[in-house]
């Protein structure tokens, strides 16, 4: 059905349409591919680049948002040792078709290690989980449009196709209750795919001795070919972060450091980032420990 121009709202952005197709070219990705790393409909994202998609304005906001998070993620803030670990547990699972559970508490990366393999990766479906994720809702996660109004069972065999050959990253998959984990170690079963689990402590938990331990959840942690525990970053990832903010003084340093090794990354990043803004609004040549500390007391940061 045509679209009715005298109800749409602005227009799709050419300049928007034009770097992304750049970044299509430049990663060698059919348009489907993109839809899929943005999160959604092929069908959609035409229709966008076509000019027929009813809420244009809305689909060059989220196109806007997708740049400019993988511009981000190519700059990369700092290669930390434990987003290296990931990396290559990521890759070890996807090309060995093996079993990795990787397990750290918020705010140490690795949603944005995950995130980054993803964009820089072909053949890697990621999930991002909740407490709402049921089996059912997560194999229509994976499986998108081709999934449709299917039973549980039936997406069950479509998923198996469609991840042959792929890595499934599922990531905060300690909200995912069991059945749904029980599903993937029915993925995990076909030995043509590589599976990966993220999450906080209680993933670990859920998985051997926690208030959802069964025989399967042993049998799946039984599986687990690559385990590793994700911390706070070491001093020298928080001093290669430092310098390449630009931010030399002795003591703002101490400061922000100290955030990093007590609380986390994500912690010590929203300060320098506050830290930076406080500077520039005194327009101050470099961030100082005063600035670190106007900074402390507009955001919320655990005491130490």
């Amino acid at each position: 059905m045509p679209v009715n121009q005298e109800q749409r709202t602005g227009a799709t952005d050419p300049t928007l349409v034009a770097k992304l197709e750049a970044y299509r070219q430049q990663r060698g990705w059919p348009w489907a591919e993109v839809a899929r790393k943005m999160g959604i409909a092929d069908s959609g994202l035409s229709s966008w680049r076509h000019g027929t998609y009813s809420t244009p304005e809305t689909m060059n906001r989220r196109v806007e948002k997708f740049l400019a998070e993988i511009t981000q993620i190519g700059q990369g803030p700092v290669d930390t040792q434990g987003l290296l670990m990931i990396h290559e547990v990521c890759r070890e699972c996807q090309e060995n078709k093996g079993f990795g559970v990787i397990i750290g508490l918020p705010g140490v990366g690795k949603t944005e290690a995950l995130n980054k393999y993803y964009v820089e990766n072909d053949g890697v479906v990621l999930v991002r989980c909740d407490v709402t994720t049921t089996l059912f809702y997560l194999l229509q996660a994976i499986l998108g449009e081709e999934g449709g109004g299917a039973t549980t069972a039936v997406m069950m065999q479509q998923a198996k196709k469609r991840l042959k050959g792929k890595l499934l990253i599922l990531d905060e998959a300690d909200a995912l209750n069991r059945r749904a984990l029980e599903g993937m170690r029915t993925l995990l079963d076909t030995k043509q795919l590589g599976l990966l689990l993220a999450g906080a402590p209680q993933l670990q938990r859920t998985l051997t001795r926690g208030p959802n331990a069964s025989e399967s959840m042993a049998q799946l942690y039984s599986r687990v070919d690559y385990f590793i525990t994700v911390g706070n970053p070491t001093e020298p990832d928080l001093a290669e972060y430092l310098d390449r903010l630009n931010i030399h003084d002795t003591a703002a340093r101490r400061a922000i450091t100290k955030v990093g090794h007590t609380q986390s990354f994500r912690a010590a990043s929203k300060l320098a980032a506050q830290a930076q803004r406080v500077a520039r609004l005194n327009k101050a040549g470099e961030v100082t420990a005063d600035h670190v500390r106007a900074a402390s007391g507009i955001i919320l940061l655990k005491a130490s």
